[in-house]
């Protein structure tokens, strides 16, 4: 087969082009399993945007967006990977084993 200087994908369906997870996570199936159902109904997240502006009065999508992500990256990074910051609020804890 010539090369005609294009790369070509592989063909595999467990690779998404377009995404893939910026670090490594703890469990790759998880993540894409997430993602893939995200990607197919953007509605529900746009349904927990608003619900968190309806929650704090705000009118701005795209800060609160931002505000989201911020929060969501603040407990991936927090000093205990054991602990989420923000569990206590839902009243649930996070599994610690395997990083999880």
């Amino acid at each position: 087969m010539e090369d005609d200087g294009y790369a070509t994908a592989p063909e595999s369906d467990d690779i998404h082009l377009g995404w893939a997870p910026s670090t490594d996570v703890p469990v790759p199936e998880d993540y894409e399993a997430v993602r893939d159902m995200l990607d197919q109904n953007p509605a529900l997240v746009d349904l927990g945007i608003v619900m968190v502006m309806d929650a704090t009065g705000a009118s701005c999508e795209r800060s609160t967006a931002q505000g989201i992500i911020d929060h969501l990256q603040d407990m991936l990074h927090g000093d205990d990977p054991g602990e989420m910051p923000g569990d206590e609020a839902f009243g649930i804890g996070y599994a610690t084993e395997g990083g999880c």
